[in-house]
């Protein structure tokens, strides 16, 4: 058994110097691949850190968008109150021009209407007449004679701007004061 003992630790021993020999080379190969990955390590920290820092950028910029979208939409509205305010202004002034053609009309209507009135007022035409005899050597009027003055009245009755023109004369029989005083 001593044997064996001495061969297991004489194994032992080889396989610890072998250890240890393995553990300096994993060491000395492992130790640049450790520092190309402790420098990606610190190269993904600050891409994270720029990464980050753009994201609050963007964020601040979607912040002043937004704020500047809702400034344009409020003006846009408040452009379009003033539009639609404008519009109403507009309507109501071209009713207003249209009533107030409409009454020129009629006040043109009215003066040639008037013109033409004052224009004919010298215009008489003779629309009816009526000869009342007086029997002689009377200044009264027969009943068949105020029966004849009473229809030319009621002729003339309904008319507008008329007047009655009355003509009288006498015969040449008698003298010429008598004949005027009758």
């Amino acid at each position: 058994m001593k044997g064996f003992l001495a061969t297991v630790s004489i194994v032992t021993g080889a396989l610890l110097a072998a250890g240890c020999a393995t553990h300096k080379y994993v060491r000395n190969t492992t130790a640049p691949i450790q520092a190309k990955v402790d420098q990606v390590g610190d190269q993904t920290n600050k891409n994270s850190q720029e990464i980050d820092d753009t994201k609050k950028q963007v964020q601040q910029v979607d912040e002043k968008a937004q704020s500047g979208i809702s400034a344009a939409q409020e003006r846009a509205s408040t452009a379009d109150q003033h539009a639609a305010t404008a519009d109403q202004h507009a309507n109501d002034a071209l009713n207003k021009a249209n009533q107030a053609g409409q009454s020129a009309d009629q006040a043109n209507h009215g003066l040639d209407s008037l013109r033409q009135v004052v224009a004919n007022i010298d215009d008489y035409k003779l629309q009816t007449s009526a000869t009342v005899p007086f029997k002689f050597n009377q200044f009264t009027l027969t009943a068949d004679a105020k029966q004849d003055l009473d229809k030319l009245a009621g002729e003339i009755k309904s008319n507008k701007r008329y007047f009655i023109a009355v003509e009288g004369f006498t015969d040449n029989i008698g003298a010429k004061q008598y004949n005027e005083a009758l």
